[in-house]
Formats: C-alpha cells, sequence, structure tokens
C-alpha cells in the first residue's frame, strides 16, 4: 500500500506558513501590545504578607478546675476550629471597622477609579458614564469583609501549633498591617476568652467553697453529736472522724486559696492595657500561651506596636 499522501510535506508546510507571514506577525505584534497595556495600565501589582501566631498545646485535663479554664487543644479539630474563627466573618467585621476598610478604594466599590482600559471603563467611554450603584453602610461593610476574606488565607503547617494568617493588598505596607491587625485582633479575643474563663473558674470555686464549707459544718456536727450520744466512744471511730474533718478543712483551704490565686488573674486581665503593654506586662499574668502568642508578632517593632 502506498502511504506517501499520509506523509507530511515539510517544504510545503513552510511555504504555506511563510505565504501568511504578514499576517501571522500582525496578530503576533497586536497580541503583544494588548499584553503589554494589560501589564501596565490593566494589572496592578499584589503584595502579600503573613504574620505567623504560636499556640501551646492544651495539658490533659485531670480536675474539675482543668475542665472549666482549659485552654485549646492541640488537636486538629481544634485546631481548624480556630482556623474557621480567624476566617470568621464576626472577626473580620471587626477588622473592616477597625482599619477603616470602607474608605479604601480596594474594599469600597464607591471608591474605586474605572480604569479606561477595563471593560467597565471601555464601556464607559463608549456609552458614557454609568451611573453608580448605591449601597447602604450594612451594605458597603459587607463588601469590604467578602474582599478582604477573598484576600485572606489562614493556615496551620503540619505537625506544628501556629498559624499562618496571609493578607494580600495593593501595596506592601497595607498588606502587612491588614496580617498583623488581624493577629492582633485574634490575640485580643483570646485575651477576653482567658478573661471570661477566669471569671467562670472564681464561680465555680466560690461555689464549691461554699459547698464543702457546709459538709465541713455538718461532719463536725456529727462528731459533736455522735461523742455527746455514747458515753463510751472507741478511739478508732473518733480517729476516723477526725481525719474526715482534717481532709475537709483541708481541701477548703486549698480552694480558699485556689479562689484568691483566680480572683488576682480576674484583676490582672480586667487592668491589663494592651495599648500600654510591655512583654514584662504579659509575663505578669503568668499564662504561657499568651506569652508565645505575644511573641510571635512580626520582630522589628517595639512590643507594644506588635501587640
Amino acid at each position: 500500500m502506498d502511504n506517501r499522501d499520509d506523509d507530511i510535506d515539510a517544504v510545503q508546510l513552510f511555504r504555506t506558513v511563510w505565504r501568511g507571514k504578514w499576517l501571522i506577525g500582525f496578530v503576533a505584534l497586536v497580541f503583544g501590545v494588548l499584553g503589554f497595556l494589560y501589564a501596565t495600565n490593566v494589572a496592578k501589582p499584589v503584595y502579600r504578607s503573613t504574620a505567623t501566631v504560636a499556640i501551646e498545646s492544651t495539658p490533659t485535663q485531670v480536675t474539675d478546675l482543668d475542665a472549666v479554664v482549659g485552654g485549646l487543644s492541640a488537636e486538629q479539630p481544634s485546631l481548624n476550629t480556630q482556623i474557621h474563627l480567624i476566617r470568621s466573618r464576626q472577626l473580620l467585621r471587626r477588622l473592616v471597622l477597625d482599619q477603616d476598610l470602607t474608605n479604601d478604594p480596594e474594599f469600597n466599590p464607591l471608591l474605586a477609579e474605572p480604569n479606561p482600559y477595563s471593560l467597565g471603563g471601555l464601556r464607559d467611554a463608549i456609552l458614557g458614564p454609568q451611573a453608580p450603584q448605591e449601597y447602604t453602610e450594612d451594605e458597603l461593610i459587607r463588601i469590604a469583609v467578602d474582599r478582604l476574606r477573598d484576600r485572606l488565607s489562614v493556615s496551620n503547617p503540619t505537625q506544628s501549633f501556629v498559624f499562618q494568617i496571609g493578607v494580600s493588598a495593593g501595596t506592601a505596607e497595607k498588606a502587612t498591617n491588614l496580617a498583623n491587625a488581624l493577629a492582633t485582633t485574634y490575640i485580643n479575643d483570646q485575651l477576653l476568652f482567658k478573661e471570661a474563663q477566669s471569671d467562670t473558674a472564681i464561680s465555680f470555686l466560690d461555689q464549691r467553697t461554699l459547698e464543702l464549707q457546709i459538709e465541713l459544718n455538718e461532719a463536725e456536727l456529727e462528731v459533736k453529736d455522735f461523742a455527746a450520744s455514747i458515753e463510751l466512744i472507741s478511739p478508732e471511730t473518733l480517729a476516723a472522724k477526725n481525719r474526715q474533718v482534717k481532709e475537709l478543712r483541708e481541701r477548703l483551704l486549698t480552694l480558699d486559696a485556689l479562689v484568691a490565686t483566680q480572683q488576682n488573674v480576674s484583676e490582672a486581665y480586667q487592668n491589663f492595657d494592651a495599648t500600654t503593654a510591655a512583654l514584662s506586662d504579659v509575663e505578669a499574668l503568668d499564662n504561657a500561651t499568651l506569652t508565645q502568642l505575644f511573641a510571635t508578632i512580626d520582630e522589628g517593632q517595639t512590643e507594644q506596636d506588635r501587640f
């Protein structure tokens, strides 16, 4: 069978391409010019900054008090929960309001100037400027939150106890400020959470102390009633009752000490001022997690600015 019809004639192919060289060159030139215009007039540079926040794993909970004031768990579901909290609309809404992003053209469509080389700019040039769309304040905040969320990434590297918070923006300074501000907002939430836990612990210990005080009073009355009801008391029975009273007193003293400690911790949280705090102030809270969080904000700034 003759297969010559199936062979490609390279010379003929080259001649065919050569005959269309001007068309090919023109098309290449057009696309080159369009690419140059897009790169210089339409495309905008995007800068990305990342803030790293470390956490401390929670030790095994062995007491009722630990169950009340337990911290962040190092289990993967707990870490994923924290990632969702950082990306939550509630947290991002506070960041939008704190950073006044509704007055930033990157996050407010009413303030952004249309690019004359974009589709919207060409449409306006041909059909005339379009009437600006009206938004309520809540809608502008929602749009800013959506745009911030699209520029945000939060990850937890494998086998680590850190969160990497990345934010993209039109300038390097803005990206850095937003990443640090979001990390600070998250840390402040952790401070509030710890303060609420301390208040809960104090209420728990107060209630438990009252219960043990009642038990101690009842045990002392039982010892007195028992001693008065019989003429002869065995030494073993009396010793057992005395041991019971002694144990209750020791537990009461321990709980009194815990109440005093938790009250001191609560006062420390309530008197804590993040705007003037230094590393020594955070260490005074005697909380390893918050100390690590404070120490992992980007270096190169003062302790107060970083927190």
